[in-house]
């Protein structure tokens, strides 16, 4: 780097040699770096124990690929049996006997109110009779109420016609269609509220595929088939869809961004004989650090997913590759410095290719090479 530096402040002593472009390697794509990539498979999630206890397993053989799903392993199963068999039962006994009997349980409520209404407008009109003559009503008074006048008479058939009109408002609603319904509602509801927790506890307690995928359980299963006794929160499994896998990079230079997504590809140069490589799908920003931060996505195809499985799960160092549209000289920048230092430190970079080739300009810049095409092409 020292080397360098010193080169670059020597001053341009006469005309410039011969820049050869030929001697270059022509390409139609160019290594803009060497980036770190985040390989996935597109869906992957840890499972933790949700309880602690024993777990029964019913495993696959290595590598399957499970059905969504499909139960790979229970908590105290024959509990969560009886428990769905108790809510069934629950279920039934409301349609077969709860909602028939409500219907006659309504009737002989209205049937009840309604006699204690007419027992009401009896004794209430019996009272009115007796307030309106003076000398019957001191006698009742005297005889039943212990006091003395018509007031005292008049004032109890008022309470009793008071609650004639509460009787009255409760039978307006009492034995109709609409009571009927309602109860109906509140006993479906009671009967729901127990088939959702029971829901939520298999959800809990009996574990499933929440996709297609396969299933690597993380503590040795025992080898007798015997349940597995888990702490809470232990990690139980990975559970992984390989139907596409994904390679994600940050984009940290801006000037990359100005650059048609489409034609940059993710290359590994490691396997086969064209390389490992994976062709741009989207975008999106994450959040690191407090910052956020552009990702592009990468997807391998299907006829080397085969080849990207072995390095999901990590990160690997790929080629960040833009695709040019047109062959062009790949030249190592140092090479450009070296032949005209003063030049590009002080016209740039478009100026000093120019001038160590007339009419060549540069296509695209990568960290370490530019791809230069003459004025042929």
């Amino acid at each position: 780097m020292r080397t360098l530096f010193l080169l670059l402040i020597v001053p341009l002593v006469g005309p410039l040699a011969a820049f050869d472009l030929a001697r270059y390697p022509e390409s139609s794509d160019l290594v803009l770096a060497a980036l770190p990539a985040d390989v996935q498979p597109i869906r992957s999630v840890r499972v933790k124990s949700p309880t602690d206890g024993l777990l029964t397993l019913d495993l696959p053989p290595a590598g399957s690929r499970l059905a969504e799903g499909t139960v790979w392993g229970e908590f105290d199963p024959e509990r969560l049996k009886l428990e769905g068999e108790a809510v069934a039962l629950a279920r039934a006994l409301l349609e077969e006997k709860e909602q028939p009997r409500l219907a006659l349980d309504l009737a002989r409520t209205a049937g009840e109110l309604a006699e204690r209404r007419a027992e009401l407008e009896r004794q209430a009109g019996m009272l009115e009779r007796i307030a309106a003559d003076p000398a019957l009503a001191e006698l009742y008074a005297n005889e039943t109420l212990g006091t003395a006048g018509t007031d005292e008479v008049t004032a109890v058939a008022k309470r009793l016609r008071a609650q004639l009109a509460l009787v009255d408002e409760v039978l307006r609603f009492s034995g109709t269609e609409r009571e009927r319904e309602l109860e109906l509602r509140a006993l479906d509801l009671k009967i729901r509220a127990q088939e959702l927790d029971f829901q939520r506890r298999l959800g809990e307690f009996r574990l499933a595929m929440p996709f297609a995928g396969e299933l690597t359980l993380i503590p040795p299963p025992p080898a007798d088939g015997r349940p597995l006794r888990v702490p809470l929160g232990a990690d139980l499994a990975l559970l992984r869809d390989f139907s596409v896998i994904e390679a994600r990079v940050p984009l940290r230079r801006a000037e990359w961004r100005l650059l048609e997504p489409a034609a940059l590809v993710l290359r590994h140069a490691r396997f086969g004989r064209a390389g490992l490589q994976a062709v741009y799908d989207r975008q999106l920003t994450q959040d690191v650090a407090g910052r956020e931060e552009l990702v592009y996505v990468f997807r391998f195809p299907e006829e080397q997913r085969a080849f990207a499985r072995p390095l999901a799960g990590g990160q690997v160092v790929m080629d960040l590759v833009l695709r040019l549209g047109q062959p062009a000289r790949i030249v190592p920048k140092i090479d450009l410095l070296l032949a005209a230092p003063a030049v590009f430190r002080d016209a740039g970079w478009d100026a000093g290719v120019d001038s160590l080739a007339p009419g060549a300009r540069i296509l695209a810049m990568g960290e370490t090479h530019v791809a230069v095409v003459s004025k042929n092409q």
